[in-house]
Order: structure tokens, then sequence, then C-alpha cells
């Protein structure tokens, strides 16, 4: 076996390229994190000429371009996941009320986001007195309500998410405001 550093990329235009692993475009390829996928903005994207591997260690079909990538990891625009849309039923005399919403990405490195809303009654972030905060996928977003704000109703609340290096989302929330909650007991009946 031949010496891995500098690395030897053939790129699309035939130029042969001596790389190190810093220079060839990785996330993060050195202790602790050793994260080869590839930025956006890697010289390996569409690099490898004769490539017969269909698929990645992320399990993304190649190539995602013109051609496959070089390397482990075939690039993709990740894009931004949060949870499935939420429901919350509140009353009149309930206060301010908080729901956390994990945020992923599809495929790839972590990146960060901004998630941001034009209510004046949803709050973002762990100190819940903005419309607009950020962090980074693998953590959590915190969303609160305040319902002295709004009157009796249906809502729908959306919040956006958007990020540099990922494609946008959305979350969706279907909040009610009523009057009063009953609840409800039937018996249970059994034959034997």
């Amino acid at each position: 076996m031949g010496d891995c550093n500098p690395l030897k990329l053939h790129l699309p235009s035939g130029v042969l390229y001596r790389s190190s692993p810093s220079s060839a475009g990785y996330i993060s390829p050195s202790a602790p994190n050793y994260d080869y996928h590839l930025q956006y903005n890697s010289p390996v994207v569409d690099g490898a000429v004769s490539s017969a591997t269909p698929i990645d260690l992320d399990r993304l079909t190649r190539p995602v371009g013109p051609a496959p990538d070089l390397g482990a990891y075939e690039y993709s625009v990740p894009t931004l996941k949060a949870e499935k849309p939420v429901l919350y039923v509140m009353t009149d005399d309930n206060d301010i009320l908080s729901l956390v919403d994990l945020i992923s990405v599809t495929t790839g490195p972590v990146v960060g986001w901004e998630a941001t809303t034009n209510l004046n009654w949803v709050y973002l972030g762990p100190s819940g007195t903005s419309h607009q905060t950020s962090g980074q996928t693998g953590t959590n977003l915190t969303i609160r309500f305040d319902p002295s704000k709004i009157g009796l109703g249906v809502y729908v609340v959306t919040i956006n998410l958007t990020s540099n290096s990922a494609s946008p989302t959305s979350i969706t929330i279907y909040f009610y405001k009523v009057d009063r909650v009953e609840m409800m007991y039937l018996p249970d009946v059994s034959k034997n």
C-alpha cells in the first residue's frame, strides 16, 4: 500500500491533484470527530472518474451530481428536519406553555439553523423572549406560547427553519385555545 498522505485525487479535468485531508474538503477529518463527509465547496465533489460503487456509507445512491464524489460519502445538500406537526389545546386559565422540538438533518454532517416566527404570541429559544433563535442540528428548539395575547379560537403556527448549508423546512403547530376542557369517563363493560 502507498502512503495515504498526501491524497492523490483525479479531478474531472484529468489533472492529478495532491491534497491533504484538510484541503480535500472534509467536515472534520481529525480528532475528535473524524467526520469525512464532504463540504459543499470540496474539490473532490464529482471527482471520481470510474467509480462503480452504487451507494455511500450513509446509504445515499451515487452519483448525486454528474459524477460520483471521491471518498466514502457522496455530497448531497442536507435538508433540515423537525418532528411531525403538533396539536396543542389550552384553556383560558393556562399559563405560558413550552414545546421542545428536536431539529435534525436528513443526511450528512451537523449544520447550523435559524428559526423564525412573525407571531407576537410565539417566542423561540431557551429564554422564550425572541421571535428568532439559532442552533445546530442535534439540538432542541424551544417554542413558547403566551395565551394572554390571543383570544379563544383555532390557530396554525408556522416556525420557519433555514440554514446556510441545508435546505429549509418548517414546523406546523395546530393550536386551540378553548374556554374549558371537559373529560367524560365511560364505564368499562366486559362480557365473560
